[in-house]
């Protein structure tokens, strides 16, 4: 009887990121304390943090970790913040897990230890399962960054989430219009989302170059605009201005340094040009020193309107 329920334990271990909680051992498994104490000194189990247990032989990284939290915290616990942007792998968050934050339901008084953050919401929220941990839905996870995240890394996070997750804008747009309570950082996050008008950028440049461009109160690009020929798409851009016939390319070493990419762009930015369009490449280290912008408002201002140009 000992060896199966060791065996069962060891079963779920591996469901679980390597690790059973004290009430999972004492009640799913039925293995009393005295036998668990037992297990311990033998080292069959190893002690993770309060009445979070490990099987010995595992990576033991941040997710066996942030997983033990959820089994202590009790259900509808979840993976959440930075954590949970870490584990949808988030632009700019893939590396925030030095920290490890947790939303429990209710008011429970479980604490954790260091490194972890404990967070109670008020208001219930979602939780789903993602790469087999339980984490608060993207929706939820982009409403939380909005209260601990600078704007630039909001906004970084926000686009790629939107790329990825298709139906977030509409789902965004829709909870921001109900939510009467003031979150930290709600503000910023509708005002974010209200000028995306369910477009997105692709990468922290096109990130940094927009919020330049708002910022620099130059007129509205389009975002990822198609240019056409004779019915055959030529070039998608980054940001647009059609009516000038202006297309921004932000240019990053790491896109570029690949053969093919430099190739097909270098021969669709000429098919670009022979429609009359006007090129404006943007890099890290040219956004850095600004001088794009005032090249750019020069050339908006020096090329009329073209009025005729089919959108």
């Amino acid at each position: 009887m000992g060896v199966a329920q060791w065996m069962a334990a060891a079963e779920m271990a591996k469901a679980q990121f390597g690790v059973v909680s004290l009430a999972q051992f004492s009640g799913e498994l039925g293995i009393t304390r005295s036998a668990l104490v037992s297990a311990l000194h033998r080292g069959r189990v190893e002690r993770l943090f309060h009445s979070a247990y490990r099987f010995p032989g595992g990576d033991g990284d941040w997710r066996q970790r942030a997983f033990a939290a959820t089994l202590v915290t009790g259900p509808g616990s979840a993976v959440s913040h930075q954590t949970a942007g870490a584990l949808y792998k988030l632009a700019g968050l893939e590396q925030c897990t030095r920290e490890l934050h947790v939303s429990v339901a209710g008011r429970r008084s479980r604490s954790l230890p260091s490194p972890f953050i404990v967070h109670r919401p008020q208001q219930p929220f979602l939780v789903c399962t993602h790469l087999r941990m339980p984490t608060t839905s993207i929706t939820r996870t982009i409403i939380d960054l909005a209260g601990v995240l600078e704007e630039e890394a909001l906004e970084i996070a926000l686009d790629d989430a939107q790329h990825r997750f298709r139906d977030l804008g509409p789902q965004l747009e829709k909870i921001l219009g109900r939510l009467k309570r003031q979150y930290p950082g709600l503000a910023t996050l509708r005002e974010l989302v209200r000028v995306r008008q369910g477009r997105c950028t692709e990468s922290a440049l096109e990130v940094r170059a927009w919020r330049a461009l708002r910022k620099a109160s130059l007129d509205p690009p389009r975002l990822q605009f198609e240019v056409h020929d004779a019915g055959h798409s030529v070039m998608r851009v980054d940001f647009a201005w059609p009516q000038h016939r202006v297309a921004l390319h932000t240019d990053s070493f790491l896109w570029h340094a690949r053969r093919n990419a430099f190739d097909t762009d270098a021969r669709q930015r000429a098919q670009l040009a022979a429609l009359g369009w006007a090129n404006v490449p943007v890099t890290k280290r040219s956004l850095e020193d600004g001088a794009w912008l005032e090249g750019l408002r020069r050339l908006l201002h020096q090329r009329r309107p073209q009025l005729d140009f089919a959108l």
